[in-house]
């Protein structure tokens, strides 16, 4: 099966990203009661036990799980190449990389010794490292995709030596690492691997889903400048006089790709009204006012100096990447029911007519309420910088909002279940 050059014939069983998306869901309602019961210590340094846990919580736990619970689905359609991990390594993979968040945020408060998450979280993003550059090096193709692809996975590869050194340099002190080497850290776990990907995924899906003009080639070269760029950084990781220029080019770059993106979706032909098209116009308004905010570094009085940092992240994280995140939950979800269904069908062509619409999978109506909880949260989020009340109840809704999506997530399985025992009935 084939539709505008993607293949759908080498899929994995739908189990595979779903146990994935359920994961990052527990994660991210976790990570909303954490906030509630922890504000005021979020706010007090970026290096705060509590700013930490909820930090790699949400970096870990919900953006790194749907990520790599997508990149199962999305590589034998891009790229025609499923990730040969099977069953028992993905089982493997998962509880290992489960097990290690949850010693890291241990860690982070004292109850466990760092190094259980440096073996755990080492051993389990090296497997599927390796397994995810073998398939890209050796097996995938789709040249548009795969070459971003691999930009994303290298700074993954990055971001998580740098982490872990971090990790083993807090239990041994063997090094005297500053600040910046933590930024550098942050910068290419997001810029590189959360951004590259969500670019890299974005140049096929809003055309997909949205029925709107491909991306110009020339926006496709964003992702190599944005590696371009953190390179450079790396290399220039301790000269500021460096570091703030090519910072404030990185982000421009970025507020390009936001802008063209957003274009894009103006010119979508479908003009229905679509909760994934509201949550991508939010994400990436999100993204260009974290890039503003980047911007305005240099010029923000010394007292702000030590928080501003974390307003960054909050608009990074809560306004862009959780966004993205649940927009594109509420499209992949039901699609991949009904494409599994569809191939079921196939088998058993009588069990056509059984087949769901998206929106009995996922309510239109379910996606409306989901989309304005988030932005609700998201400005009390923001809000918090000021009044830190706010931010206790950000992390209210934010643990309702995804125990929200959780519940339907669970019942489209169901009724997926059910409609596939019907197929094979007829």
């Amino acid at each position: 099966m084939n539709l505008v050059g993607l293949n759908f014939s080498q899929i994995p069983r739908i189990d595979v990203p779903f146990r994935f998306y359920i994961m990052a869901a527990l994660f991210a309602v976790f990570s909303g009661l954490y906030i509630a019961i922890n504000a005021p210590q979020i706010w007090l340094s970026r290096w705060s036990p509590a700013t930490l846990s909820i930090t790699h919580s949400l970096a870990l736990g919900v953006m790194a799980m749907v990520m790599f619970g997508s990149l199962f689905q999305l590589l034998p359609v891009l790229c025609g190449a499923p990730i040969a991990l099977g069953c028992r390594g993905l089982v493997i993979f998962q509880s290992l990389f489960v097990a290690g968040i949850c010693a890291l945020l241990g860690s982070f408060n004292g109850m466990m010794s760092p190094l259980i998450a440096l073996n755990l979280l080492g051993a389990s993003l090296c497997l599927f490292i390796f397994i995810l550059l073998k398939t890209l090096v050796f097996n995938a193709g789709g040249v548009q995709t795969k070459r971003p692809m691999m930009l994303a996975v290298i700074c993954l590869v990055i971001t998580i030596i740098l982490g872990l050194v971090m990790l083993a340099n807090f239990s041994w002190a063997f090094a005297s690492l500053s600040k910046a080497w933590t930024n550098l850290h942050a910068a290419f776990g997001f810029y590189g691997w959360i951004l590259l990907l969500v670019m890299t995924v974005s140049f096929q899906v809003i055309p997909m889903f949205h029925v709107t003009p491909e991306f110009s080639k020339p926006s496709r070269l964003i992702p190599w400048l944005v590696t371009l760029q953190l390179f450079a950084l790396l290399f220039s990781v301790n000269e500021m006089a460096i570091t703030r220029p090519l910072l404030a080019i990185l982000n421009c770059i970025v507020i390009g790709y936001a802008l063209v993106a957003l274009k894009q979706l103006r010119q979508r032909k479908r003009k229905l009204p679509d909760n994934t098209i509201y949550f991508w116009q939010f994400a990436l308004g999100s993204l260009i006012l974290g890039c503003l905010l980047v911007l305005m570094l240099p010029w923000i009085p010394n007292t702000l100096v030590m928080i501003w940092p974390m307003l960054i992240g909050v608009v990074f994280g809560f306004g862009f990447v959780l966004s993205v995140i649940q927009g594109l939950l509420l499209k992949i979800i039901p699609f991949l029911i009904t494409l599994h269904l569809q191939q079921h069908a196939m088998n058993h062509p009588m069990g056509m007519g059984l087949m769901p619409d998206h929106y009995s999978l996922i309510p239109r109506a379910f996606g409306t309420r989901l989309f304005k909880l988030h932005v609700v949260t998201v400005i009390f989020m923001v809000l918090g910088f000021w009044l830190v009340q706010f931010s206790q109840l950000a992390g209210a809704l934010m643990a309702s909002g995804w125990t929200y999506l959780l519940v339907h997530i669970v019942l489209a399985s169901k009724k997926y279940r059910q409609i596939h025992q019907a197929i094979a009935r007829t």
